[in-house]
């Protein structure tokens, strides 16, 4: 997901350079979702197979790019359905046409041209998606899921190859940084913080958080234009920057229980006094 976040991160970091309507942007990310209008004849591997990868290559003559990522889950009706993440807008008329038209060749034929005026079943949905966050969002709320009715037979993603290649930024904490964030959180100044899939710890009163801040989204922007360049100019990927003092973005921390006076999240915190926490700055 992560490699996915920074691709759509770097098609939106270069369309805020242009000064163009977004309707001239080279890429605008997009999501697609593909269904099937009657109930599934071919397994889930001899669909991805003959189906599904016509379709994606159909896709990538259509558009001129052949940069996505495809997930596929079951619906609750038992029948496999895609989601794809594209760079390039195609016109969704288009799209469902040639989906459905797919779709009969193989037998899916039980569309109802009364209940349909088009006489196109709705079994394709396209989005432009021009928040960065967006598209990993929608992909990553229904990877966290389990399976709704049965999981998918064989490989249930995929990308492109050369969305393979890219690396995703990495945050850099130094040694004066993490001092201040053990002391913070040996003297339990924290907030606690827990929704379905998030847990976060906000700390207040950092005097180099500032600094650190300020340096992680500089670096973030110039690793989204370098993605960018490499993906869509064929410019090489550069080894990565040796920063001085590096550290992961998850470190070990002391933290101790809360206690009953401070603001306690059931789960968070486990049986040791000794927890790690994932910062994200």
């Amino acid at each position: 997901m992560r490699k996915l976040t920074t691709w759509v991160s770097s098609i939106t970091q270069n369309n805020k350079k242009l000064n163009c309507s977004p309707y001239h942007y080279p890429h605008r990310p997009v999501f697609i979702t593909l269904t099937l209008p009657s109930p599934q004849r071919h397994s889930d591997r001899e669909f991805k197979r003959v189906i599904f990868d016509y379709f994606l290559k159909w896709l990538q003559r259509e558009t001129g790019s052949n940069l996505y990522f495809w997930r596929a889950e079951s619906q609750k009706n038992g029948n496999i359905h895609f989601h794809i993440i594209h760079d390039t807008y195609i016109d969704k008329i288009k799209l469902q046409t040639f989906w459905n038209k797919l779709l009969k060749q193989h037998g899916y034929n039980s569309i109802d041209k009364v209940k349909y005026v088009t006489g196109c079943a709705p079994s394709t949905h396209v989005m432009i998606i021009d928040d960065e966050e967006v598209a990993p969002g929608y992909i990553l709320k229904d990877a966290l899921k389990a399976p709704k009715i049965r999981p998918i037979e064989g490989r249930i993603w995929g990308m492109s190859d050369k969305l393979r290649a890219i690396a995703p930024v990495v945050n850099v904490l130094d040694s004066g940084l993490k001092q201040e964030l053990t002391d913070a959180l040996l003297s339990r100044s924290v907030t606690l913080f827990q929704c379905e899939y998030v847990r976060m710890i906000s700390i207040e009163n950092l005097p180099k958080a500032k600094n650190i801040m300020k340096r992680f989204y500089q670096y973030k922007d110039e690793h989204a234009q370098t993605i960018y360049d490499y993906l869509y100019r064929d410019i090489p990927l550069l080894p990565e920057p040796v920063i001085s003092e590096p550290m992961p973005v998850l470190i070990s921390l002391p933290v101790p229980d809360p206690g009953p006076s401070q603001m306690s999240v059931p789960g968070l915190w486990g049986p040791s006094s000794l927890s790690r926490a994932a910062l994200s700055l």
